[in-house]
């Protein structure tokens, strides 16, 4: 099931070229002749035993298997963005922490609560803090005064930088007192994230850009490899082809990747099924063939799929960006390393 808006990442227009392109990798290099995937229309409730797969889930949804027992969600766990961020409290023996939250818009305001109850179970307890545009930005940052001198910021393009600009007239910025922190999984034009890039083109743009070199991003890590540059242009071809879509510069986001590996995952688990002599019907069976499992063939060179309490899910890594000055701290889970990187806002 994919919807048709626009102003998403996870579109049709998006994901099924990604998925047409995977089912053609899966018919010609996974599965042998008497066997080929194909798209069927057709209805299936929660109680059947159909083997399910979606790019989508990272905000928590889908994550009780009592209701979706054969559903493994290939989006990224927001779980990791804490995990980041509990990293770097320990190196800088952080305790304090305010979680500003733009709760007028949806996606900000699950990533926000997700965050919040994440960020306890690693023994951090950050106050919460509401924040959308039309608000007394002044108020707001003198809680933050009051009360702690690092600041997560999960908010929209707009509202960040207004944010930051009141902070750079309030001489907050200069002063080398407060951390920034800003989570942003992956960019994305138009109005889901907004614009996160200090330019807009206005005579605020020179002060904009200071403020802005304290910040600090943290985002899904960006593939680099042959393997994800190949796949994107296939995407895109097939996108303009069936669709008469044109990706005009956007960047192939992650959930189309997700996607495609959800698909591929599953040509291996019908081959591994019917080599294990299990109907490849039997929902439940393929689940538990993925349960802590590391597998290759996908987009990411390793896939781990995990199963926690109640799911089994895919494991992604989380790069922490240094927005301005060229830096980048790539963690994957809690390994660290450092590299050069030129993020282009010079």
């Amino acid at each position: 099931m994919l919807i048709r808006d626009n102003s998403t990442p996870y579109t049709l227009e998006r994901v099924e070229p990604a998925i047409q392109v995977a089912i053609n990798v899966v018919n010609s290099e996974i599965l042998n002749s008497s066997y080929r995937l194909v798209p069927v229309l057709r209805a299936y409730d929660n109680e059947c035993n159909a083997r399910n797969g979606t790019g989508l889930g990272d905000s928590g949804i889908f994550v009780d298997k009592t209701v979706y027992p054969t559903l493994t969600r290939f989006a990224y766990c927001q779980c990791h963005a804490r995990q980041v961020i509990s990293v770097i409290f320990r190196k800088f023996n952080w305790t304090e922490v305010i979680l500003v939250v733009d709760t007028e818009h949806p996606q900000y305001q699950i990533l926000g609560n997700s965050l919040r109850d994440g960020l306890q179970k690693e023994n951090i307890h950050p106050h919460f803090l509401d924040l959308r545009l039309k608000d007394n930005i002044d108020k707001k940052i003198d809680y933050i005064r009051r009360h702690s001198r690092v600041v997560i910021l999960v908010v929209s393009g707009d509202t960040l930088r207004e944010f930051l600009l009141r902070c750079y007239e309030l001489g907050h910025i200069s002063t080398g007192e407060y951390v920034f922190l800003e989570i942003l999984p992956f960019p994305f034009p138009g109005d889901y994230w907004g614009n996160h890039d200090w330019r807009r083109g206005d005579s605020r743009d020179p002060d904009a850009k200071k403020a802005y070199e304290v910040l600090l991003r943290i985002s899904l890590f960006e593939p680099t490899s042959e393997n994800w540059t190949n796949f994107t242009e296939l995407v895109i071809r097939e996108a303009n082809k069936t669709y008469n879509f044109d990706f005009k510069g956007e960047q192939v986001n992650f959930y189309i990747g997700a996607f495609y590996d959800g698909v591929i995952r599953y040509g291996h688990l019908v081959k591994q099924a019917l080599d294990l002599g299990i109907h490849y019907t039997d929902g439940y069976s393929l689940s538990r063939l993925c349960w802590n499992k590391t597998f290759t063939g996908g987009l990411p060179p390793r896939l781990q799929l995990r199963k926690p309490k109640l799911a089994q899910d895919r494991v992604q890594g989380n790069t922490y960006s240094d927005e301005i000055r060229c830096c980048m701290i790539r963690y994957q889970v809690l390994v660290l390393r450092r590299t050069a990187s030129s993020l282009g806002n010079t």
